[in-house]
């Protein structure tokens, strides 16, 4: 007997295999190139439960049978079957394995420097994390600089916790090194490359508070079965 979970398994994804992953990798294209910029996916899918349109079709777009994939969603779920079988990806224990990490509770998400960041030979080799978030109108909006980003622009996702800006404050001291992400919403996409500055008054406070004048060393990263 074939069961609903069995059917959201072997839902083919893109209506369109040709054209759907060019679209949608010409989105995920304009949306790196400018940072906190809106961009809506335009390519049908079908998508299985706990994952919204964006991260569908991004994770389709850009994973492959080679692709270690860390994710807070339980192993036996719809969506993560759903990844292997239409991705071939495979699913890793720890956030330090993944080339991508897909996050549909940001609010409890690991630590940025839980992921990795990669290295000075290959600083492409770091962790591409897909957030998933309510809305993208928070009231504390962030103020985003930098490449592709004439002045400055404003970033209002939903439901990403103080922690997470401040850690993303503290990896622009790594850079070339550092995770990108990608915020999606729907049919929503966003991207925060690591090239990316954040200025939010709040925590650049705190930030300073905790510098205390010296040079910033790199997060530690002891709680990290990778390090």
């Amino acid at each position: 007997m074939i069961t609903e979970i069995d059917v959201q398994e072997l839902a083919p994804g893109f209506e369109d295999p040709v054209l759907g992953p060019q679209q949608t990798f010409r989105s995920i294209l304009e949306a790196m190139s400018h940072p906190g910029m809106l961009v809506k996916i335009n390519s049908k899918l079908y998508i299985p439960e706990l994952l919204n349109t964006a991260s569908a079709a991004v994770c389709l777009t850009l994973f492959h049978d080679e692709t270690p994939l860390w994710t807070d969603l339980s192993w036996n779920s719809s969506a993560v079957n759903w990844f292997q079988s239409q991705c071939g990806c495979s699913v890793v224990t720890e956030p330090c394995m993944a080339h991508f990490a897909l996050i549909t509770q940001p609010s409890t998400m690991p630590p940025l420097d839980n992921f990795k960041i990669g290295d000075d030979e290959h600083p492409e080799s770091a962790t591409t994390l897909i957030l998933q978030v309510e809305r993208f109108n928070d009231h504390n909006h962030k103020i985003l600089s930098g490449p592709g980003i004439k002045t400055t622009a404003q970033f209002s996702p939903v439901g990403i916790g103080p922690q997470f800006w401040e850690q993303w404050q503290l990896q622009a001291a790594l850079f070339p090194l550092g995770v990108d992400v990608f915020f999606t919403c729907n049919d929503i996409l966003a991207a925060l490359p690591r090239t990316t500055q954040v200025s939010d008054p709040i925590v650049s406070s705190q930030i300073n508070i905790k510098k205390g004048g010296s040079d910033l060393n790199r997060p530690k990263t002891d709680r990290n079965v990778c390090a």
